[in-house]
Order: structure tokens, then sequence, then C-alpha cells
């Protein structure tokens, strides 16, 4: 069972143990094969989406991640409009090509929505929620 602690403005944090390195705002899923372990999120895995680092952790470490509440600097992997519901999305060329996000496509999970426009690359203020569905 993971560890889920509130701090003020920052949202809800919940505490994971991350199977490979995470940098900071990057968008995370529960990793394949595990029940409390995480990695940068990839696309075509919209069951797996949980929320977003609240730093960069290595290998093994545990990690806090954002589930609720606003977050800002999250990677746009295409562009992005104010208001836009948004899922996890890989894309090449950005930094590690995982853990960004995009506007919702139909059949993929919400991860938040945009409280700012932004273009590909660029880092936008989001609200960490999963709508209707209850994080794992």
């Amino acid at each position: 069972m993971p560890i889920t602690v509130i701090k003020g403005p920052e949202g809800v944090r919940t505490v994971f143990s991350a199977v490979e390195t995470i940098t900071q705002l990057r968008t995370v899923q529960i990793a394949s094969g595990f029940t409390r372990s995480i990695m940068e999120a990839v696309s075509g895995y919209p069951e797996l989406g949980l929320g977003v680092a609240a730093e960069s952790v290595a290998s093994g470490d545990l990690a806090r991640i954002i589930t609720g509440g606003y977050v800002s600097g999250v990677i746009c992997a295409s562009g992005v409009s104010f208001g836009d519901i948004l899922q996890a999305f890989a894309a090449s060329g950005l930094g590690s090509g995982t853990g960004h996000v995009a506007p919702q496509l139909s059949g993929q999970m919400m991860i938040g929505k945009a409280a700012m426009s932004g273009g590909r690359g660029s880092g936008i203020g989001m609200i960490v929620d999963f709508g209707p569905k209850a994080v794992p």
C-alpha cells in the first residue's frame, strides 16, 4: 500500500518505488508487472497512469508522486490549449521521450486538465485530476 501525504498547495503526494530513473515533472505510470513501482509514462498504457513526479529520483529510490492538485512545468508532447483534457504521452526528441502530456484522445485515460496553453516542448501548468476513475 503506498503512503499518501497531503501538504498544502503542492497537492496530494503518494510515495512509490521507482524501477528506473525518473525526471522531475514527468508523468508516471505503474510499471507493468509491479504493484507499487513506477516508471515514466509511455503511450499505450492508459490504465496505468498515476500522476506527476514531484522530484527526480534514481532507480530503486522512493518517489513522491503528485496524484491530485496543481503542477507547473509539465512538458507538452504536442500543442495544448487552455482547458484541454490531458493524457500521459511519450514523444521522441524531448529529453527522455517519455512522461509528457498531450490533448486526450478517445479511449485514453485523463491525467489532468491544462491550466495554460503551450506548444511542443514547452512546460505548462496543469491540474492533476483523473476524473471519474480512481487512482490505483
